[in-house]
């Protein structure tokens, strides 16, 4: 027997081949496999009798020939009758005549004289000899949404990595996620520290076959944690309004109000443009909104992965010009508000956060100041890199 491969899952195959058999044919075995029928030829000691001579006759088809080595045969099969396969196989004296009808719900018979079993074992690299236990970032400001990545290698005593062993974290505070095997053949885990408390030393723990190894995180208290970023997306208004637009945000939490509670402020602007024609005249409105924005969003984290949703108010000015077959005929400059709304989700990505988000604004323009009457916010599709700090 022989098995070959890393530590981990692997295949081990076992064979075993009988003594040859001498004199004339004392038995005759049939059997039926994918692809073809197996004949072997025995002894009177039921023995694999080699260079045996057959005679094959499959659906009324002849074939005279003589036996391998180990006393087999193998005759192709490459179509079976409505009835059945019908066949009858002659060796010396004896005689065997079978009907093989096909059965998909159990495997082929075997006749070739050898046993020959596949299981799938787990072989392991032996006893844990070295663990290695990494925190990133090994200093931590305890925020809300504040977490590190806690990675642990087992290796046996020639260096290899062990994977079929399971690991236990454990922390002196805080929250350790579930403990899952990393496609490189790492355990990982994510850890929250507690809110609560000054500048402290916060111990990590990992254990593994009787192995234990630890280390140490600096955690800073950091009752406000800030993320910055801009937000770039597409506007589309009623009335044909449509353009790119831009914000800049910043979102705020903090440990004295619900973690799940975030602030968020920022500045924008976007264009508004909008070209139709109006009893044979081109009617052209070009114009920018410039808003200050304020709300308030519920936010729920799950890992690397989060999504939030609210609404708020927006301040700022807004400008705008019609014009009607190529003249000027309106302008105007008004400062204006109205309500907010923000839903997104987002991912963990280096020290920030990139998401996808969705806005939405309502700011009502009457007709006699810009000759357009309706909606100039509407809702845009975005996406947004935050730093986190």
């Amino acid at each position: 027997s022989e098995a070959k491969g890393l530590p981990g899952a692997v295949t081990m195959r076992a064979r075993w081949f009988p003594d040859m058999g001498v004199g004339t044919p004392g038995g005759l075995y049939v059997g039926l496999e994918a692809g073809g029928l197996h004949v072997t030829v025995t002894d009177a000691r039921a023995r694999p009798l080699a260079d045996a001579p057959v005679r094959v006759i499959v659906e009324g088809d002849v074939k005279e020939v003589r036996a391998g080595e180990l006393g087999t045969v193998r005759v192709p099969v490459e179509s079976w009758g409505s009835g059945g396969l019908e066949v009858r196989v002659e060796s010396g004296a004896h005689v065997r005549s079978h009907l093989f009808v096909p059965d998909e719900g159990h495997p082929a018979m075997d006749a070739r004289g050898t046993v020959e079993v596949d299981e799938r074992i787990e072989v392991r690299g032996g006893p844990v000899h070295a663990m290695r236990l990494t925190v990133q970032p090994p200093m931590l400001r305890a925020g809300p949404g504040s977490r590190a990545t806690i990675e642990v290698l087992l290796e046996d005593k020639d260096g290899r990595r062990i994977e079929a062993e399971e690991v236990l974290v454990m922390a002196s505070e805080g929250v350790v996620g579930p403990v899952r095997r990393s496609s490189s053949g790492t355990w990982v885990a994510t850890w929250e520290p507690s809110l609560e408390g000054d500048e402290r030393q916060v111990e990590i723990v990992a254990e593994a076959d009787g192995q234990r190894t630890s280390t140490l995180v600096h955690v800073q208290d950091q009752p406000v944690q800030l993320a910055l970023g801009p937000w770039v997306g597409f506007r589309v208004a009623p009335g044909g309004l449509v353009s790119p637009s831009g914000e800049l945000n910043l979102d705020v939490r903090t440990k004295w109000m619900d973690e799940s509670v975030l602030a968020r402020v920022g500045v924008g602007a976007w264009l508004l443009t909008s070209d139709t024609r109006l009893d044979g005249e081109s009617v052209a409105l070009r114009g920018f909104v410039a808003p200050l924005m304020a709300s308030v969003l519920l936010r729920r984290d799950l890992r690397d992965f989060a999504v939030w949703g609210g609404g708020g108010g927006w301040i700022g000015l807004y400008g705008s010009s019609l014009h009607i077959d190529g003249d000027l005929t309106a302008r105007s400059l008004k400062a204006g508000g109205g309500p907010v709304m923000v839903l997104g989700m987002g991912w963990t990505k280096a020290q920030g956060e990139l998401a996808l988000e969705v806005h939405g604004s309502w700011f009502q323009a009457e007709a006699e100041e810009s000759g357009f009457a309706g909606n100039l916010g509407g809702i845009s599709p975005g996406v947004s890199y935050r730093l986190v700090y």
